[in-house]
């Protein structure tokens, strides 16, 4: 029994420590597929910076070529969800041991409205949210279908629209807040809309007269902190469009103070998420190609790979996931597994050892 029990605690303590696929994915790695015309998926060490390729067509990976995808998202079953658009615009699955490319919805795959899709979310009940311009729907993934929840005529409130970047984040329970980049051309006001996934219902949640501080930038996106608080980084177009901002807003207020300021030569975070050590993570394609871990109070940062940092293919800019840590499920179901499959084992030749063994004579009564 104690090579069975050390064995199975073996197997159970190493998937603690890593996650592993055939492209070697370990917990804190960072996936990001790159808006560089050819939809590049990059998956980043941060302990060293190294890069390497997941997928990317023709020879990385099977299925369609990608092109300029905005967002991404982990799926329950540890594969990742691409929303892509220009020449190639469809959600797209990636397998996260092959680099396999499969679109699981689009103008052709599955009903419902289809647009550029801007955001990719994933909510606790697990329904697939897509925001795309001016609408947000759910996305079965199994048929490709969407069913709209906001926009083109369903919920009550102000319309939205990109008109360049912006970004998504769910932001309280049954809420999404999109963050707007207007053109300077068409004289609206960056802002930031509050969506009811239930009712579809709109309103402004900061920005265009709601919420006191300083004015938004035009929005590339948003991120949401540990305490609750959204963060914008944008491009202040109207007044400096040579000076970058992270915003720092209050989710139920509005409210707006700076976190901090830049020139744009140094930082222009394009894409924002979440690090699991509560730290922002930007991605910039105007300094080095890189990407930041950057203090959500101060906003001062660090490389954490580019062009100065870490071997391998170069970084262009695009939306990231942190590659998990293994939940207590993911633990359990792998040790019963491990467990089944040594039992299963041992009963093999337990039971095969007996079957082959030749059966001992019986003893006849008084001899």
């Amino acid at each position: 029994m104690k090579p069975l029990f050390f064995a199975l605690l073996f197997l159970t303590l190493a998937s603690a420590h890593r996650v592993v696929f055939a492209v070697q994915l370990q917990f804190g790695d960072i996936v990001a597929p790159q808006s560089d015309n050819f939809g590049t998926v990059i998956v980043v060490h941060p302990s060293t910076g190294d890069r390497e390729i997941l997928s990317l067509y023709p020879n990385i990976g099977a299925g369609p070529a990608m092109s300029r995808p905005t967002s991404i998202l982990t799926l329950p079953d540890g594969n990742f969800l691409v929303s892509d658009t220009f020449a190639h615009n469809a959600l797209t699955q990636i397998n996260a041991a092959t680099g396999n490319r499969t679109d699981v919805s689009s103008a052709s795959i599955g009903t419902g409205p289809w647009g550029d899709v801007q955001t990719v979310l994933l909510t606790s009940a697990g329904d697939t949210i897509m925001v795309a311009d001016g609408f947000v729907a759910r996305v079965n993934l199994a048929t490709g279908n969407r069913t709209l929840i906001s926009g083109l005529g369903a919920g009550s409130g102000p319309t939205y629209a990109f008109s360049g970047a912006g970004g998504a984040v769910l932001y309280r329970s049954g809420r999404l807040a999109i963050g707007t980049y207007d053109s300077p051309l068409d004289n609206d006001q960056p802002a930031v809309y509050d969506v009811d996934l239930t009712t579809g219902a709109r309103s402004i949640l900061s920005g265009a007269g709601h919420g006191s501080g300083p004015p938004l930038s035009h929005i590339m996106d948003l991120a949401i902190l540990p305490d609750g608080a959204l963060v914008a980084s944008g491009r202040d177009l109207d007044v400096n469009p040579n000076v970058t901002e992270l915003i720092r807003i209050d989710p139920f207020n509005g409210n707006r103070t700076i976190i901090a300021t830049q020139p744009f030569a140094q930082s222009e975070y394009e894409r924002l998420t979440l690090a699991p050590n509560g730290f922002l993570l930007g991605s910039d394609p105007f300094t080095a190609d890189a990407i930041y871990s950057i203090n959500p109070t101060t906003g001062a940062r660090t490389l954490i790979s580019g062009n100065a940092r870490g071997n391998g293919p170069s970084l262009f800019w695009g939306d990231m996931v942190v590659v998990p840590e293994p939940s207590a499920v993911t633990l359990f179901v792998t040790a019963l597994a491990a467990w089944t499959f040594i039992a299963f084992r041992t009963y093999q030749r337990t039971f095969r050892g007996a079957a082959s063994r030749p059966a001992l004579p019986r003893r006849r009564l008084g001899v």
